[in-house]
């Protein structure tokens, strides 16, 4: 009988073992599949936006990649010419929008379209910055 509980045993472990690396691969597969699935349907939604279209060229966003939606607005690096000899050194500060409130010079496309349509966001010159 100990023979045949220790084969028991030993038959169960076996089949447990195998029963575990065979569906191990199933979760990651199928999340995997999800992740893709979430990406592309970020990508229609930002190919929708009409926040993104620009009315001067008359051209709406175009997605070409599901996989960069991620890294919008990560900026890792800022590559500088140190010699000035490309850049004559000059950076020059464009624009930022951080929340509701818009940091920098307003464009003429902008302020054209600002008369034309309420924005919630707050331009530099209405802010009392200290």
């Amino acid at each position: 009988t100990d023979a045949i509980s220790n084969s028991i045993i030993l038959t169960f472990i076996v089949n447990l073992g195998s029963w575990l690396l065979s569906f191990s691969g199933f979760v990651p597969i199928s999340l995997l599949v999800t992740l893709e699935i979430v990406k592309f349907m970020q990508a229609i939604f930002i190919g929708w936006d009409a926040s993104i279209y620009d009315e001067e060229k008359d051209m709406p966003t175009k997605v070409q990649s599901s996989s960069l939606n991620e890294e919008l607005g990560q900026v890792e690096y800022i590559f500088s010419d140190k010699t000035g000899t490309l850049t004559q050194n000059i950076m020059e500060f464009k624009k930022m929008c951080i929340g509701q409130y818009a940091y920098g010079k307003q464009t003429q496309f902008e302020s054209s379209r600002s008369s034309n349509v309420s924005s919630d966001v707050q331009s530099n010159d209405e802010l009392d910055l200290k």
